[in-house]
């Protein structure tokens, strides 16, 4: 009898105060990546020439060797200057590119005074689910909301349960709220 048992990996966050005001930040860590990111820490041909994240929805963040060969880390899925960026992390466990085993990092910038931001990173690993997860600073909205907003938290639960997700609500890092739905894609 063969058993197969599915091992869940729990997220890792990191987080850095910095001295720097939110955009100046998030400016350095990505356009600023390769002023910054040690060249003897790479998966592609070595020597390291370049690294380069392209700042944009669906840009990749890569490494140029040398020779002229490039060796992508991911691509860019969710793009939200200054606030945060999610990408996925296409690296297997012998540190070589691998899209089939691809994590995502989501790194986010929260502005904590006029020139102090912290940088928070998370690296969440998910085989078997689509995650989404969305965070407010506790300031609330300016939009206007129409009469038939929708049924709130009960409504999103109803669908993902439907659908044999869960949902979660409470308070996030950012001093607000935060909702994250976990889809099962298999």
């Amino acid at each position: 009898m063969t058993m197969t048992a599915r091992v869940k990996i729990a997220p890792v966050s990191k987080s850095i105060r910095v001295n720097a005001t939110q955009a100046h930040a998030f400016e350095v860590f990505t356009s600023g990546l390769g002023r910054w990111w040690p060249r003897d820490h790479g998966i592609g041909k070595k020597p390291m020439k370049a690294v380069v994240m392209e700042t944009r929805l669906g840009g990749r963040w890569y490494e140029l060797s040398e020779d002229g060969s490039q060796a992508t880390v991911g691509k860019i899925i969710v793009w939200e200057p200054p606030r945060r960026f999610v990408m996925t992390w296409d690296i297997n466990s012998q540190w070589k590119p691998d899209s089939t085993v691809s994590s995502e990092v989501e790194v986010r910038f929260i502005a904590e005074g006029a020139n102090a931001t912290r940088v928070e990173i998370t690296i969440d690993y998910q085989p078997d689910a689509l995650v989404l997860a969305v965070s407010d600073n506790g300031n609330g909205s300016t939009d206007k909301v129409g009469e038939s907003a929708g049924h709130g938290l009960i409504g999103m639960r109803e669908r993902v349960e439907l659908f044999g997700g869960e949902l979660g609500a409470g308070s996030s890092s950012l001093g607000g709220f935060t909702v994250r739905a976990r889809l099962p894609t298999s």
